[in-house]
């Protein structure tokens, strides 16, 4: 496999336009969320609604950047750059790993 094989100008340009586009969008929602709860709590109003969108904001921050992940998997895996989608798989494999010890493991 060759270089040219591994990276070509368009595909690589149109994976880092999706993954900006993700990133900004993610963080856009995030933002929204967590001043939308910070508002509710400092005026003390709905507190479900005040928990449900701060978790909500906490949420989306952490699972932008999975999501990315998730792009690049599919993306090399329809050009069939095998050795780079199996090393995005196996990163989303450690990083759900890493959630469920989280969640399951005492403290």
């Amino acid at each position: 496999m060759s270089p040219v094989d591994v990276a070509t100008p368009d595909g690589d340009e149109h994976l880092a336009r999706r993954i900006a586009t993700v990133l900004r969008g993610g963080t856009a929602l995030s933002v929204v969320l967590l001043c939308l709860g910070a508002v509710l709590g400092a005026l003390d109003l709905y507190p479900t609604l005040t928990h449900v969108t701060l978790v909500a904001g906490c949420g989306v921050v952490v699972l932008t950047p999975v999501l990315r992940i998730v792009l690049m998997a599919g993306h090399f895996a329809r050009r069939r750059i095998w050795w780079l989608a199996v090393t995005s798989v196996a990163v989303l494999a450690l990083v759900a790993a890493s959630a469920l010890a989280g969640l399951l493991l005492p403290a």
